[in-house]
Order: structure tokens, then C-alpha cells, then sequence
């Protein structure tokens, strides 16, 4: 995690920026209320010639609430669109070149879906989105990907909604068959139930780990296609690291090994990197909300990188400090949108 002097100076030196955004901002209402004063005008004027030249007075209702449908759905949100899109293009990836140089925001459509093809932690993955992505490389060398997934049939407005955190973290130097680590059945969404279902129809075979770690094997299922290289990778070490991510998450985590990559989903309920258009913009609470939101994300990363690094490609190492506490991972369940 950056060091807190570090972060401080950068507020310092940012400030004018993020005070510029609220012009933006205001610029952007100016115009909406330009465009909502035209069209109740119109609107207006529409309604006294109707009523004194004609009795469709019901007619011309239902085409203005038309026209009010299409304004405030494609121009007005059109615009506030934009306006998040600066934040997120701009303003996010200024922060990134200054805590994570190695790392950059995606600031366009990006691929995703071999990510979660590959994670084998999702069933049809055509039935989601994902936005917010990063990429970049982390402090031990391993290229990551992180970003948002969601159902695609959720609205990508403003208002807080469901979403999950999705990482993969690509380590070279091990390739595993398939290692799975799932929530206990009775407490994971039904798309995971489906996934265990599958599982019977393949090699995969359920593992018990009640003798190297009963709380691990009390909160998590795990599924190998070879036993041995599931027990070799699963120490108690690295089993009770699991159990403080997930009790620090307080909500459903899945891990899985798969060939070069580690892929980790936390089924969050918080919308990350977003800014409210229709508020104004406080430059030290956006800072405050941005560094949160970026440190317990990459946290979480050095975390995870740290687990593999410790891992040697002849599996002959003692697994490493395995502590997940004292990181800023718990604001990803603090913090609400």
C-alpha cells in the first residue's frame, strides 16, 4: 500500500484538477437545463395552439411525453455519460500513473470474456458486461487483469447495483490442471450451483481438507482434476489465508488454478470508479473515494501476488506470510456506492 505522506503530497498536487471537474460538471447541468427549458417551452406554446385551434389536446400529450422519453433517456443521459466517461478516462488514469505506474484503466470496450471462459468459475459468460478494467503488471512481475462484472441485463445508470470484482493474475512459471475453490453450496448464487453441476460430468472430483484446515473445509468446497497437486498447493498456510479473505469480504469468494492463471471473483454489491453527475463535486471527498477504492483493489493484487511468488515452479518452497489482515481490502464491502 502507498505510503500516506505519498498519497497526501499527490492530493496536494491534484487538487486544481479535481476542482476543474466540477466546472465540468456545472457545464454539463447548464446545458441539460438548456435543453429541458426548450423543450418545456415548446411544449407550452404546443399546448395553447392546440387548445385554441384543435381538441387532439390528448394527442399532443402523448407525443410530448414521447419526446420527454427520448430527451431525458438519449440527450440528457447522453451528456451525463459523457461526463463520467472524462472522469473515468482522465481522471482515474492520472491516479493511476502516480500510485500504480504499472498499471493502466481501460478506457474503452475491452475483452473479458476469456476471463471468465477460463476462470471456469461462470457458466454462460454471454450473459454478462464488464466495465472498469485495468490492466498492468504487478510488483512481482505477473501481468493481471482486474475489473466489474454484472448482468447485462442490469441498466448502467447512476443508482448502486449489483456487481462482482473478477482478478486473474497469470503466473508462467506453474501450470496447474484445474483447481477449484468454491463457497459451500448452501451459500453461493445459483450460476455457481449450476457450475457444480457440471462438475459431476466431468474428471473433476470433490476433495476433503477437513484434516488440514476444518474452517477452510467448513467454508469451501474444492475441486481438482488431480488430488495431489490440489494438497501440495493447499497448505494450511495458504488454506487460512483463504478464510481471512473471505471473512474480511463477508461475502461469497471463488478462487480457481487454472493452467497459468490464479482467478479470484468476489461477489460484491458495491458500483466502483463511478461519479454522481447530478452532485457536486467535492475535490477531497472524490480524492478520499478514489484512493479507497484503488488501494483495496490493488491490495488485494500484491496479496494475491504475493501467494503465487511464494509458490516455486518445483513446488519446493514453504508457503509465505499468508496475513490478509491490517490491508484496505474491507473497504470493498465498507464502502458503498
Amino acid at each position: 500500500m502507498k505510503k500516506i505522506d505519498d498519497i497526501k503530497n499527490f492530493q496536494l498536487a491534484i487538487d486544481g484538477t479535481l476542482n476543474g471537474l466540477e466546472g465540468k460538471r456545472k457545464q454539463m447541468q447548464q446545458e441539460i437545463t438548456k435543453i429541458r427549458y426548450w423543450h418545456g417551452l415548446s411544449f407550452l406554446l404546443a399546448s395553447v395552439g392546440v387548445y385554441c385551434f384543435s381538441d387532439n389536446i390528448g394527442i399532443l400529450y402523448f407525443a410530448i411525453i414521447i419526446l420527454t422519453i427520448i430527451i431525458e433517456s438519449f440527450i440528457v443521459e447522453s451528456k451525463r455519460k459523457k461526463f463520467r466517461n472524462y472522469y473515468k478516462n482522465n481522471i482515474i488514469n492520472l491516479y493511476l500513473k502516480h500510485l500504480y505506474p504499472q498499471s493502466s484503466y481501460l478506457t474503452k470496450d475491452f475483452a473479458f470474456e476469456h476471463h471468465l471462459l477460463g476462470s471456469k468459475l461462470f457458466g454462460d459468460f454471454n450473459f454478462y458486461l464488464a466495465e472498469d478494467g485495468f490492466k498492468g503488471k504487478t510488483n512481482h512481475g505477473y501481468f493481471f487483469h482486474f475489473f466489474e462484472v454484472f448482468p447485462n441485463h442490469i441498466d448502467d445508470g447512476e443508482k448502486s447495483i449489483l456487481r462482482d470484482l473478477f482478478w486473474t493474475i497469470q503466473h508462467p512459471n506453474i501450470r496447474h490442471k484445474q483447481i477449484m475453490i468454491l463457497p459451500k453450496s448452501s451459500t453461493i448464487v445459483s450460476i455457481t450451483k449450476n457450475i457444480v453441476k457440471s462438475f459431476k460430468k466431468s474428471d473433476l472430483q470433490q476433495l476433503d481438507f477437513s484434516k488440514v484446515h476444518s474452517t477452510f473445509a467448513q467454508e469451501f468446497d474444492v475441486y481438482s482434476l488431480d488430488a495431489a497437486e490440489a494438497e501440495h498447493l493447499l497448505t494450511t498456510e495458504r488454506c487460512q489465508a483463504f478464510v481471512n479473505l473471505k471473512e474480511q469480504c463477508g461475502v461469497p469468494i471463488s478462487m480457481s488454478f487454472v493452467g497459468t492463471q490464479f482467478y479470484l471473483w468476489v461477489s460484491n454489491q458495491n458500483n466502483y470508479f463511478e461519479i454522481k453527475a447530478d452532485k457536486p463535486v467535492e475535490a477531497t471527498e472524490l480524492h478520499k473515494q478514489l484512493i479507497i477504492e484503488l488501494t483495496s483493489c490493488f491490495d488485494v493484487l500484491d496479496e494475491l501476488s504475493l501467494q503465487l511468488h511464494e509458490q516455486t515452479p518445483h513446488k519446493k518452497s514453504e508457503p509465505g506470510s499468508d496475513n490478509w489482515d491490517d490491508t484496505a481490502y474491507d473497504h470493498l464491502i465498507d464502502n458503498n456506492d
